[in-house]
């Protein structure tokens, strides 16, 4: 625009990020044009490492996780290697964060999360030289995790953690998995619980327009197309007919728990077999004793 001011032949990382988010040339409210169109949505490659896994299942049923998301994507508008090719990488914490436009997405089956402090080390945003930013962000959830003991307890849990997006839909922003997209940190340790599986998929959500506006989410649907995902997620359906489509990204961590009853149902569950069993036991070894001094 001829209203901005032109760029400096030698200016550091601070300096030029200003400049290219300098309100003449950039809007931080409008998301990032596609790859090939403008119009074509911006997609987003996702990341989650974790590393810390703690619950108190058998009281509330939450899990309490700390990991590490990263999310990948292309701003065309923050490209500087003709205006700066003395760097390669623009990096920046919660400043920049405030400066550019990034991904508004959420954990969707959250009771709460928060960003865990405000240094490098919980935020950190890289943009190289053609405007591909990385966005690291360090987090702190508490989920919600509904349980199936029919089969305690040899009985094998599955707890989602499912990230969607809160401001724009699928015509504007896509969620995908990056390479290796759940990592488990190699000390991670379950005191209740042996980590069995984590798996990936993919599938669109529907909300209506009301609750697009208030923030109400009721329905999940299953995804049915074995091209478009692996696994399936549950079905609450509760809401008028769909009206307006949001991604959903969820990963399922597989729990194999053997004490998650509280003591009185630990009780029952003793009391209902010790009817059966403390009979039979006894009826046993008075055959084995009595034979053994009889015989």
């Amino acid at each position: 625009s001829g209203n901005c001011p032109s760029f400096s032949s030698s200016m550091t990382q601070t300096e030029l990020l200003q400049e290219l988010v300098n309100e003449c040339r950039y809007d931080k409210i409008v998301r990032p044009p596609g790859v090939m169109n403008e119009t074509d949505p911006i997609r987003i490659y996702t990341k989650a490492f974790i590393y810390r896994i703690t619950s108190n299942m058998a009281k509330t049923l939450r899990f309490d996780v700390n990991l590490m998301m990263q999310f990948r994507y292309l701003d065309k508008r923050l490209k500087f290697t003709d205006i700066a090719p003395y760097l390669t990488q623009i990096y920046g914490g919660q400043n920049a964060h405030k400066l550019i436009w990034t991904p508004t997405v959420y954990i969707a089956n959250e009771r709460t999360s928060a960003i865990m402090g405000n240094g490098v080390k919980d935020l950190l945003i890289s943009i190289n030289s053609y405007g591909m930013v990385i966005l690291n962000i360090r987090l702190e959830t508490t989920l919600n995790c509904g349980l199936r003991l029919e089969k305690f307890p040899f009985d094998v849990q599955e707890c989602p953690l499912v990230f969607e997006s809160w401001t724009h839909n699928v015509n504007e922003m896509v969620l995908d998995w990056d390479e290796d997209p759940i990592v488990i940190a190699d000390n991670l340790y379950l005191t209740e619980y042996k980590l069995m599986d984590t798996w990936v998929n993919s599938s669109g959500i529907f909300y209506t327009p009301s609750q697009y506006h208030y923030g109400h989410f009721v329905k999940i649907e299953e995804d049915k197309d074995p091209d478009y995902s692996v696994g399936s997620t549950t079905t609450i359906d509760s809401t008028p007919p769909p009206a307006k489509s949001f991604t959903r990204r969820p990963t399922l961590a597989k729990l194999h728990n053997f004490t998650t009853m509280t003591p009185q149902q630990i009780a029952l569950w003793i009391d209902k077999r010790s009817r059966i069993v403390f009979p039979i036991a006894f009826v046993i070894f008075n055959i084995l004793y009595w034979s053994f001094i009889w015989i």
